[in-house]
């Protein structure tokens, strides 16, 4: 919500489409990536390792801040350069909010230089990864990642 009204959007109302529906033993996946081919060669590399997640997908950090109010992902596996909202403001707003900061962020991205690296996890993401990627160290990183945010949401239950 916080996302919204920070860019003068309007509140989600009932008429809006739903995120999928999600079995809540599944942990929850948003991708978020402007290009349409790694979207599915991600969502693939999933489902090739019959990993139990659900996942969602977003084509920019636009379309990525509504999923994250609608799907509620664990992770983001995000792209940093997007047109209009780029990753590196995605991974800022997300770790601003304190109903979000617990989500855990892979960066993924074809522009792999060290400042773009470092701004990244400056901005808050937990790992990254340059294009292309081997789907197989995908699935070792989000496992990872997932296994960390669980530490910090219990580490951020436990202060609030």
């Amino acid at each position: 919500m916080d996302f919204l009204a920070e860019h003068g959007m309007p509140p989600l109302t009932a008429e809006e489409p739903s995120a999928p529906a999600v079995d809540p033993k599944k942990r929850r996946i948003l991708v978020v990536d402007d290009e349409p081919s790694i979207r599915r060669l991600i969502t693939r590399s999933f489902e090739r390792k019959n990993a139990a997640h659900a996942l969602c997908t977003a084509a920019d950090g636009f379309e990525a801040g509504l999923q994250v109010v609608k799907f509620r992902p664990d992770l983001i596996i995000l792209d940093l350069m997007m047109p209009n909202i780029d990753g590196f403001r995605v991974c800022q707003l997300v770790r601003a909010n304190p109903e979000t900061r617990h989500i855990g962020i892979l960066v993924i991205t074809g522009y792999a230089a060290e400042e773009n690296v470092k701004r990244a996890m400056e901005c808050g993401a937990d790992s990254w990864m340059a294009k292309p990627f081997d789907p197989s160290e995908l699935i070792q990183q989000v496992e990872s990642i997932l296994a960390a945010s669980d530490k910090r949401a219990k580490n951020i239950s436990l202060t609030a």
